[in-house]
């Protein structure tokens, strides 16, 4: 069990850190409503708090709900949004399905929250110019 629980630490801590870095630009200056509009709710996406989860199931939850949000963004994103939109999707599907029990998932959510983080990092250089 102990195991499991320092497991949960890390992909929370994982996670948090990729959201947070991309969420970190998405409040500076494109003019468009429909950029600020994303921008914001990109925003809004970084406060997934994936440490209130009691479980794996709990944990799940919270991943399936991120990646049906940013599916969501993708089909309004424009064009040079769409990809790590998607991305981001995928990523979080992926964690939703994680075993938590198993020593080689470790090294899939090392690679899974480096994907987080490049993409959330793409999409904040883009709302870095919109203007809000």
């Amino acid at each position: 069990m102990r195991r499991i629980s320092i497991l949960l630490v890390a992909v929370v801590a994982l996670t948090g850190l990729g959201l947070s870095a991309g969420a970190a630009g998405a409040t500076t200056t494109k003019s468009s409503s429909t950029c600020g509009t994303l921008a914001k709710r990109f925003s809004g996406l970084s406060g997934i708090d994936a440490s209130a989860a009691k479980n794996p199931k709990d944990l799940s939850k919270i991943f399936g709900n991120a990646s049906n949000a940013f599916k969501a963004m993708a089909k309004k994103a424009p064009p040079k949004l769409k990809a790590p939109l998607n991305r981001l999707a995928k990523t979080y599907a992926s964690l939703k399905s994680i075993d938590f029990t198993s020593a080689t998932s470790i090294a899939k959510m090392e690679s899974l929250t480096a994907t987080i983080g490049k993409d959330s990092a793409a999409v904040s250089k883009y709302f870095a110019t919109c203007k809000l």
